[in-house]
């Protein structure tokens, strides 16, 4: 599924639009800030089976999860960009112990900035990165099991 920037609310809804059926689901913000989101579409060819839209709108639940762990960690007030080489390399750094770790973070202005982290403020680091992760794929998990493809149905 792509994103559709535009959107001010979620718009769940399978449209045919000539011999075309347009599949939109959920409604996000890139930032806080953002005065319009998006909505997830994705475009068929065919009339979907109920099976190949339950597949995309949970590709599209699974992709939002993604970039919120990805890009949604803010600590100290610095974002933090957690792919998963660098979720891994914050893992090996705290089993090794070596003390200051340093990590890259992103100001408000979008300037890159290294943090020097003690053991206790990295230790707080890895347990924010943690209950990040955690909260994003509760949220994912949430969202899966509540839910209702019945307004897809025509």
């Amino acid at each position: 599924m792509e994103k559709i920037y535009g959107g001010n609310e979620r718009q769940d809804a399978l449209i045919k639009v000539g011999k075309s059926y347009y599949l939109y689901y959920g409604f996000g913000r890139d930032s806080e800030e953002a005065e319009h989101g998006y909505n997830y579409r994705h475009k068929f060819d065919h009339k979907p089976t109920p099976d190949e839209i339950k597949e995309q709108v949970l590709a599209a639940i699974d992709m939002h999860a993604s970039e919120r762990i990805t890009r949604g960690l803010t600590y100290n007030g610095y974002k933090v960009n957690l792919t998963i080489e660098n979720q891994t390399n914050y893992t090996m750094f705290k089993s090794m112990g070596r003390y200051p770790v340093l990590i890259k973070v992103e100001d408000a202005e979008g300037n890159d900035v290294v943090l020097s982290l003690t053991k206790e403020e990295f230790s707080s680091f890895i347990t924010s990165m943690q209950n990040h992760i955690k909260e994003c794929l509760q949220e994912s998990w949430n969202e899966k099991a509540n839910l209702d493809l019945s307004v897809y149905a025509q």
